[in-house]
């Protein structure tokens, strides 16, 4: 169940911080992806202790621990409001689950995502402003991908009752799909992987339509993101037309 609050507070935070944290970035700010994750993992901590609010207040502590190490004060300044909020919901005792309201994050979420896009390529048109396109590739679109992977995530479980999402074999295959997703650089920007993973992403498909997406902004797309999004496609339409031939072979049988 911790982990839903996980997802909940990653697809609030992102939505903030992928503007933030891609203004943050202009003025010396590097943490704002490690700042979402503890941040969410902070309020997850905050929901198994939701009994008492002293409790959930304190497991909101080490989130202010980027306040006594030295960093950029752009981070500090862009972490203050997430923080605020989640001592509100701690305060408040908000730690609702609905998938509906998780959908409207996804929207909203989506449509920053473009918004920053369609700002960053306006911008190298007319000024060819690197600093602020690289901030947007490296800081803004990695929190949309969180934000809208951890809200797709969550809405996928919520749509059941609770008795089906709460039991074991559900969540592990809720769990085999996030980490496929994290692998793949959907969730977890490649920025935060290890090393080893991170020599893998050039085969994902995320990487290839993040590449493609960075096309209008100045930055060369490689041959190798159309090859492998061609190839992905054709994949899938030879996958859904298996699945829809079995379906109707097995609606003729019966």
């Amino acid at each position: 169940m911790t982990s839903l609050y996980f997802l909940r507070a990653m697809g609030d935070l992102g939505l903030y911080y992928c503007a933030a944290g891609t203004f943050a970035a202009l003025f010396g700010g590097a943490l704002a992806l490690e700042l979402l994750l503890l941040q969410s993992a902070c309020y997850a901590l905050s929901s198994a202790l939701q009994g008492n609010q002293a409790a959930r207040l304190a497991a909101l502590v080490p989130a202010l621990l980027l306040y006594v190490f030295p960093v950029a004060p752009a981070d500090m300044v862009c972490a203050a409001p997430a923080l605020a909020y989640l001592i509100y919901l701690a305060w408040t005792g908000n730690y609702q689950l609905s998938r509906y309201r998780q959908a409207d994050v996804f929207n909203a979420v989506r449509n920053v995502a473009l918004g920053g896009l369609a700002l960053g390529a306006g911008v190298a048109f007319l000024s060819a402003a690197k600093t602020l396109m690289q901030a947007v590739l490296t800081v803004g679109i990695p929190a949309a991908r969180l934000a809208a992977g951890a809200s797709v995530l969550l809405m996928r479980s919520l749509r059941h009752e609770a008795q089906v999402y709460l039991q074991p074999g559900y969540q592990a295959v809720n769990a085999a799909g996030v980490a496929s997703l994290a692998l793949a650089g959907g969730i977890v920007p490649p920025v935060l992987m290890p090393g080893v993973l991170r020599r893998l992403t050039g085969l994902s498909p995320v990487t290839w339509l993040t590449r493609l997406a960075a096309g209008p902004m100045g930055y060369e797309t490689p041959p190798s993101a159309w090859i492998g999004l061609g190839l992905t496609a054709i994949g899938m339409a030879l996958l859904s037309l298996g699945l829809y031939r079995r379906r109707m072979d097995q609606e003729v049988r019966v």
